[in-house]
């Protein structure tokens, strides 16, 4: 019910002056309910079990989860690529051309490897 309640707040308050806010001040109030109901039908993370104090140990992965997790790898960074050749179709160049996907696609990439091979965080140009 509170999740609900956290969805028309957050759509309702999307319509008002509170638009840039909304996400924010909907899980407020669905915090401050839940604190105030004080249910126990109300599910929390330490019902689940103890939460570790400290950074969980090193975990180098076997053959077979390295090959799952570069299968994921490769599925999340097409999305990503995906998503930013819709995004740059909707904005033409500096230059008023047509985008080029390819183009655009091959700068996303050489900017990632750069990135990651000298430790930086890649980051939209603005």
């Amino acid at each position: 019910m509170i999740g609900v309640l956290t969805v028309i707040t957050m759509i309702g308050l999307g319509y008002t002056r509170f638009a840039r806010v909304n996400l924010i001040v909907a899980l407020a109030a669905a915090t401050f309910t839940g604190w105030i109901l004080k249910s126990d039908s109300l599910a929390l993370v330490s019902s689940l079990g103890e939460i570790p104090r400290g950074l969980p140990s090193l975990h180098i992965p076997g053959l077979r989860e390295t090959f799952d997790m570069v299968l994921a790898g490769i599925a999340v960074g097409l999305v990503g690529l995906l998503q930013a050749a819709g995004v740059a179709q909707r904005y033409p160049n500096a230059d008023s051309s047509d985008p080029n996907d390819s183009q655009d696609f091959m700068a996303q990439e050489m900017a990632m490897w750069w990135a990651a091979c000298s430790r930086r965080c890649p980051q939209v140009a603005r």
